[in-house]
C-alpha cells in the first residue's frame, strides 16, 4: 500500500478504520433489504456481546427480525442502535441476556420477544420512547397500564403490580423465579395465557398471589405448572367477586383460595354496591376480617377535625364484610366517610 504525505506507516486512515469496523460487524448477520431499510434476519457470530450495526451496505437498521438470537444462550449482551424501530416476535427467546436497553425510537415489539430468557434481570426502555416504559427493570407500555414482561431472573422478593395496570400480558412472568408473591392491584381486569406459567416462587415453593380488587378475567393456562407442581395460592379481600369463575378456571394449578386479612378496615370503593342506593341513601361495602365492630364516621368539609360517629357495623367472620346505608344523605350537600376499627 502506497504511503500518502501526512500518514505514518502502520496506521489506517480513520474513514477506512470505520469501513473495516462496519463490514466486520455486519460480518456477523444476515439480512435483507425492505424499502431502503435493513431487516436483521440471522446472527451468525459467536456472542457473548453483540453490536447491531446502525446500518450497513448504505441503508439504515430498523428492525430485528423474529427469532433472531432465539434459543442462542452464548449471546449475552446486545447493543440496539437509535435506527432500529422494532423488534420482532421471539427475537431473544430462549437466549442467554442477562439485560437489555431499549433505545427511544422502538415503537414495536413482538409477541414474546424476551420469553424464557432465564439469566434476564433487567429490561430498560430510554425515557423519550413512545411506545414503551419500564419500571425497576419490567417492560411495560408506555402509560404502564399493561405490563409486558417481567424478568425471569429479576429478584425482588414480593413484588407489586404498579397501580397503574389494567392487564396483565400473556407469557409476563412465565419462567420467573425471583421473587415470593405477587400483588395484583385493583385496576386489573385481565390476565393472558400462561402469564404465570412454569413460574418458580423463591425456595422452590408455591406462588402465593395477593389480589386487591375482584377476579380479573383470566386466558388459557395462567398458572400452568406453577412451583414444580406446587401450585398457586390466591389471597382476596372480603367482599370482592368473581372468585367461583376464577377457581374454575385456574382448577387444578389453585392449591388454595383464601381471605386476604387486611391489617384495617376499609372501603371497596370499586364495588357495585358503592354509591347511591333507592331512597338516595349513600351505601358501601366495608371490608375487614377480624369480627369486630367498625365505627362510620362521617365530616362535611375533611379540612374540619371533628368527624361524627354515623353507624356502628359489625363485620362477620364468615364473610369479612358488613354493609352501611347512610340515614342522613340528604341532609348534606356533600359527605365524606372514613372508618374507625375498635
Amino acid at each position: 500500500m502506497k504511503i500518502q504525505a501526512g500518514q505514518r506507516h502502520g496506521f489506517v486512515p480513520a474513514a477506512i478504520a470505520f469501513f473495516v469496523l462496519i463490514q466486520s460487524v455486519a460480518a456477523q448477520f444476515t439480512f435483507t433489504t425492505n424499502n431502503g431499510a435493513i431487516i436483521i434476519t440471522g446472527y451468525t457470530g459467536s456472542g457473548p456481546s453483540v453490536t447491531i450495526p446502525a446500518a450497513t451496505n448504505g441503508y439504515p437498521v430498523t428492525s430485528i427480525g423474529n427469532a433472531v438470537f432465539g434459543g442462542n444462550t452464548s449471546v449475552t449482551t446486545v447493543s440496539i442502535p437509535a435506527s432500529v424501530t422494532n423488534i420482532g416476535a421471539f427475537a431473544f427467546a430462549s437466549s442467554g441476556l442477562t439485560g437489555i436497553s431499549i433505545s427511544a425510537g422502538v415503537i414495536g415489539i413482538g409477541q414474546e420477544a424476551f420469553i424464557s430468557c432465564e439469566s434476564l434481570t433487567n429490561i430498560s426502555v430510554a425515557a423519550g420512547n413512545p411506545a414503551y416504559s419500564s419500571l425497576n427493570g419490567v417492560l411495560f407500555d408506555r402509560p404502564k397500564s399493561n405490563l409486558l414482561q417481567y424478568p425471569a431472573a429479576l429478584v425482588t422478593g414480593n413484588y407489586s403490580v404498579p397501580g397503574t395496570v389494567t392487564n396483565i400480558a400473556a407469557y409476563a412472568f412465565y419462567l420467573a423465579s425471583g421473587f415470593a408473591s405477587v400483588t395484583i392491584p385493583i385496576n386489573v381486569t385481565g390476565i393472558g395465557q400462561d402469564a404465570f406459567a412454569f413460574c418458580s416462587a423463591q425456595n422452590n415453593n408455591y406462588l402465593q398471589v395477593y389480589f386487591q380488587g375482584n377476579a380479573p378475567a383470566l386466558g388459557a393456562d395462567v398458572f400452568f405448572e406453577v412451583g414444580f407442581d406446587y401450585g398457586v395460592s390466591v389471597y382476596d379481600i372480603p367482599g370482592t367477586t368473581g372468585w367461583s369463575t376464577f377457581s374454575s378456571a385456574v382448577g387444578s394449578s389453585l392449591q388454595s383460595l383464601n381471605l386476604w386479612y387486611l391489617p384495617a378496615p376499609q372501603i371497596l370503593n370499586f364495588e357495585p354496591s358503592f354509591g347511591l342506593h333507592p331512597g338516595g341513601r349513600i351505601g358501601f361495602t366495608i371490608s375487614w376480617a377480624t369480627n369486630a365492630s367498625v365505627v362510620v364516621v362521617a365530616n362535611g368539609n375533611p379540612s374540619n377535625p371533628v368527624w361524627t360517629p354515623i353507624s356502628t357495623n359489625v363485620v362477620t367472620a364468615t364473610t369479612g364484610t358488613a354493609n352501611f346505608l347512610d340515614p342522613q344523605t340528604k341532609s348534606f350537600k356533600q359527605r365524606y366517610y372514613r372508618l374507625q376499627g375498635p
